[in-house]
């Protein structure tokens, strides 16, 4: 500076330019000062969720109770905002929760802080950031998600799924639009919409599964603070179910439009009541009985109505009716024929764990012909089936009865038959010599050739003739019923059988519970701001089966009855 000083015009350009290469060499900050960069901070919610596995095994779900510090622009190369300073508030009521153990980190060019205690419903927290470049704050009330926390009274329309709770074959969806009321920590809610719902009500082979459209369906909720404890589901509509009893191949299976869907849950006080009723009518199959099978049957149902009431764990009611009419397959000589059931009635009712009526009938009549070899020698069979007469009431067996007649033609002739039905009811011995009620029942089959190729016209040929009494206990429940038999030779001598280990005294157990889901019909739920700011993330974990990452990418205002 003192050369700077003298009068020689030469020095002082030479001083003026050694003192313009020193400005234009320093940084723009050391030029401009920090202040004249626009350095702004944004406190954002950044709530993580953690899992844990309990003594027993079981996964739960916690928050981590995090916010951080965004700068703009952000840093770069490595740099962080320096001399941070951060005042924590978590309040609950008139407790106060941040305390000395709220973490605050600086790194990655932003502010991490850490709360110890995960935050709740009415929950109040003030964050305020204060570092060499920017200062912001920010001040956050915690609600439930969907649920603001001050009194209020608005409409509100909304849409949510549920799928694979429970299992692949469960799942719900609703759309739905009503309106929502809070006076203290009481919201409730009422909404009325449509959707779909499926359920899977099979255990092992067994049971219905159902596709449903619903019309209508009306939710109507209650909560204390953040806690369901009311929760009324009543849906109605049309659908599909395919229901099934027995292995496959084996036992009935329908398939049934329902034109008449009734669906009830409510779930109260931790308690869950389901109420459903389904009518419709359709096809069946029993024992895998088709047009082109060797038995079994198969036909028209006219009535399919399918009834359960399920409270606090327990079936108080199950209620199936099945009518139809049906085709039965029956195989004969290597060939298949088929005659009409005119009846098939199933009826069950259980009410209270007590099975309150019981009653089948299958009944039918017909004529048959097939041709049993189209080779030499030719034989041609015709008959009719006079009676086909299945019966029991309250468990027990009041008919079984089956009476064939028919003949051959062509090269060979003859006629044949089969007669079965009870000749009486008293009680008899078993192998062990206890007495049990049961059923003598008549068997009779008979089968007389009387003209072949192979031998003289007038000479019987290939006749057979059996009889068999049966005794039978009617409980169809039961296990090995048969408790004797006895053969009559053509003679007229008889000879008696007893079979071992009958019969097996068995009651049947009665229908268990089925709940749609394990428990309350639930949306997405938890904890969250109440008013949210883009960049916001956090988890809801209220539902621990459902949780939900939820990221605010943008705001917008819409108007809904007058109300922004």
């Amino acid at each position: 500076m003192s050369r700077c000083s003298e009068s020689n015009v030469t020095r002082v350009f030479a001083c003026l330019a050694a003192l313009c290469f020193l400005l234009i060499s320093l940084p723009v900050s050391e030029v401009h000062g920090q202040a004249e960069i626009d350095i702004s901070c944004q406190v954002l919610v950044d709530w993580d969720q953690e899992l844990q596995i309990d003594e027993s095994g079981q996964t739960t779900r916690s928050l981590v109770h995090r916010y951080k510090v965004v700068f703009d622009p952000p840093f770069t190369n490595g740099t962080s905002p320096s001399s941070v300073n951060s005042s924590v508030e978590h309040i609950r009521g008139e407790v106060e929760f941040a305390g000395q153990n709220t973490s605050i980190l600086v790194a990655g060019g932003e502010v991490d802080i850490v709360l110890p205690e995960q935050p709740k419903f009415g929950d109040h927290i003030s964050i305020s950031v204060q570092s060499s470049q920017a200062l912001c704050s920010r001040s956050l009330n915690i609600t439930n998600w969907n649920q603001p926390i001050d009194d209020h009274e608005i409409t509100r329309e909304t849409g949510w799924a549920m799928t694979g709770n429970d299992g692949e074959g469960q799942g719900i969806f609703f759309e739905g639009r009503g309106w929502q009321k809070r006076a203290g920590s009481i919201l409730e809610s009422n909404e009325l919409g449509n959707g779909t719902l499926s359920l899977d009500m099979t255990s092992g082979s067994n049971g219905a599964i159902l596709d449903l459209d619903l019309d209508k369906i009306w939710l109507n909720e209650t909560y204390d603070g953040t806690e369901l404890i009311i929760q009324d589901f009543e849906m109605s509509g049309i659908g599909n179910m395919s229901f099934d009893t027995g292995d496959e191949g084996e036992g009935a299976s329908i398939d049934a439009s329902i034109d008449d869907a009734f669906v009830y849950r409510s779930y109260r006080d931790g308690k869950i009541t389901e109420r459903m009723r389904f009518q419709g009518d359709g096809w069946l199959s029993v024992n895998g009985g088709d047009n082109e099978s060797s038995g079994g049957a198969f036909g028209e149902v006219f009535l399919l109505y399918f009834e359960t009431w399920d409270e606090d764990g327990f079936r108080r009611l199950q209620d199936l009716q099945v009518e139809a009419n049906a085709t039965a397959r029956l195989s004969a000589a290597g060939e298949f024929f088929s005659f009409d059931l005119e009846e098939m009635i199933i009826r069950e009712k259980w009410e209270e764990g007590v099975r309150t009526d019981q009653y089948s009938r299958i009944f039918g009549s017909g004529e048959f012909d097939f041709v049993a070899s189209e080779e030499n020698p030719f034989i041609e069979v015709n008959g009719t089936i006079p009676t086909l007469h299945f019966q029991s009431e309250g468990g027990e067996t009041v008919a079984d009865t089956i009476i064939v007649d028919g003949t051959y033609d062509g090269d060979a002739e003859g006629t044949f038959g089969l007669v079965r039905y009870i000749v009486e009811s008293g009680v008899f011995e078993n192998a062990s010599g206890a007495p049990f009620e049961a059923d003598k029942i008549r068997n009779e089959f008979w089968f007389n050739v009387s003209a072949t190729p192979f031998g003289p016209i007038d000479q019987q040929w290939g006749a057979e003739h059996n009889l068999t009494y049966e005794y039978i206990v009617p409980q169809e429940d039961w296990i090995n019923r048969t408790i004797r038999y006895t053969y009559v030779d053509d003679n007229g001598t008889e000879e008696d059988e007893f079979p071992e280990n009958s019969p097996i005294i068995f009651n049947p157990d009665p229908p268990e519970a089925n709940p749609v889901f394990s428990d309350h019909i639930s949306r997405e739920t938890g904890f969250c701001p109440q008013i949210v700011s883009p960049g916001d993330r956090f988890y809801l974990i209220g539902n621990s089966e459902m949780p939900l990452d939820v990221t605010i990418l943008g705001m917008s205002d819409q108007s809904i009855d007058g109300h922004t």
